[in-house]
């Protein structure tokens, strides 16, 4: 009886802490500007609904989807956004920035839950350890490259969002075995099949299901196991990959010509289409087809708080000595080692095709999202370890105090970067302030917003153009400045028409005109966006 009340009091816990947690970043949401990536994803949900349309009404639907839209990545994200764009009155930013706050919280939850099962496999309710999945949370957000990117996203955080999902769908499958229920694969199939319609890459999370399924295989292989076992589970693999299979072909008209022809083409256009990008990196600037080698390992190691890097070193030294020792069935339960594994695997496998394969990649450590909510696993995981080996209570009060400052001093930097997390880098880059000259800085341009906010403040002090308008001339792409324009307000080709201009400091465009600095925009030392007077203004 006292472990059920204990069971329902941290069920209820949670449930309090994910809709405080909703409400916070519904509220600050609205903080963040357009980022130019989101109006993009909203022309390719026009077009997406523009071709269902066709295809719905057309006597011959095979001509229509056979010149169906080449869009390399599918509509999880564009399509919904598209219906709510077209079909209600909802302002277009407000529907894009929820749909990123929902991504985002699905990345948050699905972590949650698969340390929840982690907890599970050692024959003890998760209420028993109910800190785990919290950490495992907590160093998520801690990320500075995540938390500022949930808000402004709309195409790596719902693949990271999926992605974790879906390992978390394979894990629940995995700890089944050998008896796994239909609605196990059938929520295995529509997860990878979420994950696949956020990004074509995804299908690697049936491999990594393949893989794991056959691991169980060969281990339980000695222990008797029936023939016709191996049976139900190649009727449920060919449910799970029926399910992921129809999921992409209902998001992905690109697949509807020939879905795995249109998923090997996507990729590879994936890897090459922004070989000619400039990359900013240690001062220098390079093709992002044409950067060093370790690129991304490199943003890693300075995007990452500082004490997540001391945590990367202990758990990976704790989950390799557990995965060595297992042999002996002494230190860590089989499905644990299997959950593991598939964790082990989901970060390891995208390293490793980046350094081999060598994709070009811009934007820092982006375009690898979706490992972070798998580095929190393992690392909330390896603290786990930590504190049941060890027996003497003061250490173990150091772990929590270290823990809490960590987690105290990251809520600040959030804070003091709100609402440009993304653009901070640790100490050993010196910072933020550290990046500029260096690394990208804000590159998703989202400063328009407060830009023109602090323009509009300013052009009320002086009194100056109000009665016919501000012409401005601004770097990066407009349309993340357009919709913050107030009437009268007009963008303008060059310098020599424009009242101010506001010039982004990514890849130093701030130097592109010469002018009296009227304001700027400055978080963590580093200055955003510099607004400076041209022209007779």
């Amino acid at each position: 009886m006292k472990r059920q009340r204990n069971f329902l009091g941290y069920r209820l816990f949670s449930w309090m802490f994910f809709a405080a947690l909703a409400i916070f970043f519904f509220v600050i949401k609205d903080d963040y500007g357009l980022s130019w990536d989101e109006p993009t994803r909203w022309r390719s949900g026009d077009t997406k609904l523009d071709y269902y349309s066709e295809l719905i009404n057309s006597d011959n639907k095979w001509e229509i989807m056979q010149h169906s839209p080449k869009d390399v990545y599918p509509g999880l994200y564009d399509v919904p956004v598209a219906l709510l764009r077209r079909y209600t009155e909802i302002d277009p930013i407000s529907i894009s920035r929820t749909a990123n706050v929902v991504f985002g919280l699905l990345a948050v939850v699905a972590t949650f839950l698969f340390s929840s099962l982690l907890a599970k496999t050692d024959g003890v309710s998760s209420s028993a350890k109910p800190w785990m999945p919290y950490v495992s949370v907590a160093i998520l957000l801690s990320f500075p490259e995540f938390y500022g990117h949930i808000f402004i996203n709309p195409k790596d955080i719902p693949f990271a969002a999926t992605y974790v999902l879906g390992l978390y769908a394979i894990g629940r499958f995995a700890v089944a075995l050998p008896s796994p229920r239909k609605f196990d694969s059938v929520f295995c199939g529509l997860t990878i099949g979420a994950c696949m319609s956020a990004r074509p890459p995804g299908v690697v999370l049936i491999a990594y299901g393949v893989l794991l399924v056959g691991s169980w295989m060969v281990l339980s292989r000695p222990r008797g196991v029936e023939v016709k076992v191996y049976g139900k589970l190649a009727l449920h693999g060919m449910l799970i990959a029926l399910l992921a299979l129809l999921i992409l072909v209902l998001f992905w008209p690109a697949a509807h010509r020939n879905p795995f022809a249109s998923s090997i083409e996507a990729v590879d256009r994936l890897i090459t289409f922004s070989n000619e990008i400039p990359v900013l990196f240690r001062g220098k600037v390079y093709d992002a087809g044409n950067t060093p080698y370790y690129y991304v390992v490199w943003m890693f190691l300075i995007k990452s708080p500082l004490y997540v890097l001391f945590l990367a070193a202990v758990s990976l030294g704790v989950v390799l000595m557990n995965l060595r020792r297992f042999k002996n069935g002494t230190i860590i339960d089989r499905k644990k080692a299997l959950l593991l594994v598939l964790l082990v695997l989901a970060v390891i496998v995208p390293f490793a095709y980046v350094l081999l394969r060598q994709p070009a990649i811009h934007n820092g450590f982006r375009h690898m999202l979706y490992v972070l909510p798998v580095i929190s696993l393992l690392l909330a995981f390896g603290i786990e370890r930590v504190m049941d080996t060890c027996s003497i209570r003061v250490v173990r009060y150091g772990v929590w105090a270290g823990l809490g400052l960590a987690f105290l001093l990251s809520a600040i930097d959030h804070a003091r970067l709100h609402p440009y997390q993304y653009i901070n880098y640790n100490s050993l880059v010196g910072g933020a302030s550290g990046s500029l000259n260096r690394y990208e800085t804000e590159y998703w341009f989202t400063s328009g917003k407060e830009a023109i906010e602090l323009l509009r403040s300013i052009d009320a002090d002086d009194g100056d153009g109000s009665d016919g308008g501000v012409s401005l001339f601004a770097t990066g792409p407009l349309q993340v400045i357009r919709p913050y324009l107030p009437e009268g307000w007009r963008l303008v080709d060059g310098s020599e028409e424009a009242d101010y201009f506001l010039g982004n400091t990514q890849m130093r465009a701030d130097l592109l005109v010469e002018g009296k600095e009227a304001g700027r925009i400055e978080r963590g030392g580093l200055p955003i966006l510099i607004l400076k007077r041209v022209g007779n203004h």
